[in-house]
């Protein structure tokens, strides 16, 4: 596989879910930043997963007291889940009232 392969990432997605529900939000944030950053370049600002890890970001910036780059990045990342999901999708609603996503193991390849 490799660092940049999908399983990997939504892997990494996973384990940063798990240190941010253990209060560790810095290593969180560096995960899903990780993540986030490999996403955007593979696969675009508008995939699901990488909506779905932007939205995990904006989260850890919240819990590190980050208010404002969060609030910016979240007004971002809701427009672009609306735009290619749609507002009644269950992602959308997760995003919109700030709920940690969570990513499929086994995504579905394009």
């Amino acid at each position: 596989m490799g660092d940049e392969h999908i399983l990997t990432l939504t892997t990494v997605i996973g384990m940063a879910n798990q240190h941010s529900a253990g209060e560790r939000h810095a290593r969180a944030l560096e995960l899903d930043q990780q993540a986030l950053d490999a996403l955007t370049r593979l696969y675009g600002e508008d995939h699901p997963t990488t909506l779905a890890c932007a939205n995990n970001v904006v989260l850890d910036l919240r819990a590190l007291g980050r208010a404002d780059e969060a609030t910016v990045l979240h007004t971002e990342t809701l427009t672009r889940f609306r735009r290619t999901l749609g507002e009644g999708h269950p992602a959308t609603v997760a995003a919109a009232s700030s709920q940690r996503a969570d990513v499929d193991i086994a995504p579905v390849p394009f």
